[in-house]
């Protein structure tokens, strides 16, 4: 397996975590010190205990599907730092609607103790 193929991999299980685990799947496939954009939070989100009052009131919305697939990926030669990006996919229900929410992102990632981890996130 190809180091670009590995870190494609690593992304499409934090995909797959996240559905299953919510929250929790983000803290696994984090750094602790991750880095966040949205668009709603001016300019970045930083450390992983700001960031949890985010997700947590993502994960909190009736009817969410959370998903994304990644169509590019690079990985830096020494195999220590890596990026992905692709699009992303979210539905919920909100005001008893069904409002789907389709966008981009770029995850960075670097590898921490043998292990990929995101150190900066962020969709619009």
């Amino acid at each position: 397996m190809t180091k670009e193929q590995e870190l494609l991999n690593r992304d499409r299980l934090f995909s797959q975590t996240v559905m299953e685990k919510g929250v929790e799947a983000w803290a696994l496939f984090c750094a602790r010190e991750v880095i966040m954009g949205t668009p709603k939070h001016s300019p970045y989100l930083k450390e992983w205990n700001n960031i949890v009052p985010l997700m947590k009131d993502l994960y909190n919305r009736p009817g969410l599907s959370f998903s994304w697939e990644p169509s590019f990926v690079f990985v830096s030669e020494d195999e220590s730092l890596g990026v992905t990006t692709g699009m992303y996919k979210r539905t919920f229900v909100e005001n008893k609607k069904q409002v789907t929410v389709v966008g981009k992102y770029v995850s960075t990632w670097q590898k921490i103790d043998d292990e990929w981890k995101v150190i900066f996130d962020m969709g619009n």
